[in-house]
C-alpha cells in the first residue's frame, strides 16, 4: 500500500496481517496456505474499506503470478471505478500492466499472467471460472446466492482466500449477519 502512496490505517493492517497468516505448503498450490480461507472485518463508513480491499487485491496479484482474483461490488459500476484506480497505480510499479474492458468483462492484467476481474453481485458471479482471491465489498448487501456462487469457484485452488469488508448494514443483512456471529462465535475457519 505505501509504495502505492496509500499510509495505512491501523485497522487495514490488522485486517491483512490476519487475512493473510499463512502456513508453507511445499509444492501445493502457491507453496502457501493461508491459516483460514475466510476473512471478514466490518468499518463504519468512509474508513478505507475499498482502499484496503484494493491494495489487498492488488499485492496479491502482483506478489503471486497468475494468480486469479475476483473483486464482487454492490454496484458494478463502483468496482469497475475501483478497478481502474489500481490500474492507474499499478502502471507506476509495472508498466506492463494493462486494463481489459470488453462488453462488460473488465479486469487487470499484471506482467506475471495475474488477473483481477470484475463480478456483478449477482448468482452467477463466479460461476465458470476458478479464482485464488476472491474480494467481496460491502458484504452488508450482498445475498446468498451471490456467497454461494463464489465460494465454490474456490473449491479446486489449495490456497484460495475469500476477504470480506464492509459496513454493518442492517437486520435485513443476513449474509453479513451470519458471517459476523460465526466470526464472534470463533469458528476456525472464519476470521
Amino acid at each position: 500500500a505505501e509504495a502505492l502512496g496509500w499510509v495505512p490505517m491501523d485497522w487495514q493492517r490488522e485486517f491483512w496481517d490476519t487475512a493473510l497468516e499463512y502456513r508453507k505448503t511445499p509444492n501445493v498450490g502457491l507453496g502457501h496456505a493461508y491459516v483460514r480461507r475466510q476473512a471478514v472485518a466490518t468499518v463504519p463508513r468512509q474508513n478505507g474499506k475499498s482502499i484496503a480491499l484494493l491494495a489487498l487485491a492488488g499485492w496479491a496479484a502482483a506478489k503471486w503470478p497468475r494468480l486469479r482474483v475476483v473483486w464482487v461490488a454492490q454496484e458494478r459500476r463502483v468496482a469497475t471505478e475501483n478497478l481502474k484506480q489500481l490500474y492507474e497505480l499499478f502502471t507506476v510499479l509495472d508498466p506492463e500492466t494493462s486494463f481489459l474492458s470488453t462488453m462488460g468483462h473488465e479486469r487487470i492484467r499484471f506482467s506475471n499472467g495475474s488477473v483481477i476481474e470484475v463480478q456483478s453481485a449477482t448468482a452467477r458471479a463466479g460461476h465458470g471460472a476458478s479464482y485464488d482471491l476472491a474480494v467481496l465489498d460491502e458484504t452488508w448487501s450482498l445475498s446468498y446466492a451471490v456467497l454461494q456462487s463464489v465460494v465454490p469457484s474456490q473449491a479446486a485452488r489449495p490456497s484460495a482466500l475469500l476477504c470480506m469488508i464492509s459496513t454493518q448494514g442492517t437486520e435485513e443483512s443476513s449474509v453479513l449477519n451470519d458471517l459476523c456471529e460465526r466470526g464472534r462465535a470463533g469458528d476456525e475457519h472464519l476470521t
